[in-house]
């Protein structure tokens, strides 16, 4: 396609980890019904979204005990493997390791980024390398969907559009900020004409006096001069264009629970604290408890299952918020089996970053 790749290639196996990949059709692989560059995109897109998936994935990725350490490579531990294996899966629907060439009996995992793999009619496992789709021995985790036979649905399909519209209204935004937090005006002169000093004087207190937040709600002060006898001169200012701040708050807030809810974490996990809920001791253990029972323990099923089927022991550690007595005390023990950082843990409590 004429675009230069820049690419990397990992001991022991045949990925290459491209900068940058094009999309090609092959009359054997099955292209993701989602776009999958789309998809990338959509991670760094909205805070939400992004703490929802990192923090699925980092609970799907606490290990009790299992023999996955003996299958991959040096400098990579078990936890780091399936945090990054879970949270393809998470971003993507759909995770793909790639298992090296046997030594006998032992052999070699890698995890193979989503967004260059693809699968064909059979199921068999390609990387996108530049033009080519290059064969992968390994195997392919997703989550179930009516709407593909060959790749995953992550939990959030239906809230794209939101992640998407929010996206947009920060970029909104910030634009409007930076021509100067203002709407647009027209000032009119009736029946007289501007001099050219008032022009200059007009545009300049425009340019440095209106703009910005800081300078919000300086007057204008102009005159009309003494216009032609017979009639009374008049300025009008008019706004031609004003958008209500409190349309982007709705907009924003309604956008946001609804990506937290497709991905159904606790609201309090991602930085979200009802005031009047703060001060009780149970909120967060009850979020948290409900959060495991209906999304953490049943994925965790089907991951030890996935490894199991090929070989590798696996059994994942579930955290378990009613062990806890108070809301305080199972933030400490978040922070301290490393799902989230004590920054996070901030906002999960409701603190300010000044606490």
């Amino acid at each position: 396609m004429g675009r230069k790749l820049v690419v990397k290639s990992q001991a022991g196996s045949k990925q290459q980890v491209i900068d940058e990949d094009a999309w090609y059709s092959d009359t054997k692989i099955i292209e993701p019904f989602l776009d999958y560059a789309a998809i990338r995109w959509l991670y760094a897109a909205n805070v939400y979204h992004q703490r929802s998936l990192k923090l699925k994935a980092m609970l799907l990725s606490q290990i009790d005990h299992t023999a996955l350490d003996r299958y991959l490579p040096p400098g990579i531990n078990p936890k780091k493997f399936l945090y990054k294996f879970m949270l393809n899966v998470e971003t993507f629907g759909s995770a793909f390791f790639e298992k090296s060439m046997p030594v006998g009996d032992a052999f070699t995992l890698y995890n193979l980024n989503s967004y260059t793999a693809r699968v064909d009619k059979d199921g068999l496992i390609y990387q996108v390398q530049g033009i080519e789709h290059v064969p992968m021995d390994g195997a392919h985790f997703m989550y179930d969907t009516i709407l593909s036979e060959f790749y995953g649905e992550p939990d959030y399909v239906a809230a794209i559009n939101q992640i998407v519209t929010l996206y947009k209204a920060d970029k909104y935004n910030g634009v409007f900020f930076d021509n100067g937090a203002k709407p647009d005006h027209a000032i009119i002169f009736e029946d007289s004409d501007p001099s050219d000093e008032q022009i200059d004087a007009i545009t300049e207190f425009y340019r440095k006096e209106f703009k910005g937040y800081k300078n919000a709600h300086k007057t204008l002060i102009l005159t009309t001069g003494e216009g032609n006898g017979e009639t009374k001169p008049k300025i009008r200012i008019e706004e031609m264009g004003k958008v209500e701040d409190l349309s982007f708050e709705n907009l924003k807030k309604v956008g946001r629970d609804e990506i937290i809810a497709a991905h159904g974490v606790p609201p309090r996990m991602v930085g979200v604290v009802d005031p009047n809920a703060l001060g009780g001791g149970g909120e967060l253990i009850s979020q948290l408890h409900m959060f495991n029972e209906v999304s953490i323990k049943p994925k965790m099923a089907l991951v030890e299952e996935f490894f199991e089927s090929h070989g590798i022991p696996l059994k994942l550690k579930e955290f378990d918020a009613t062990a806890f007595k108070d809301d305080a005390d199972v933030v400490t023990g978040l922070v301290s089996a490393g799902i989230i950082t004590p920054a996070e843990a901030k906002a999960v409590m409701g603190w300010s970053n000044g606490n």
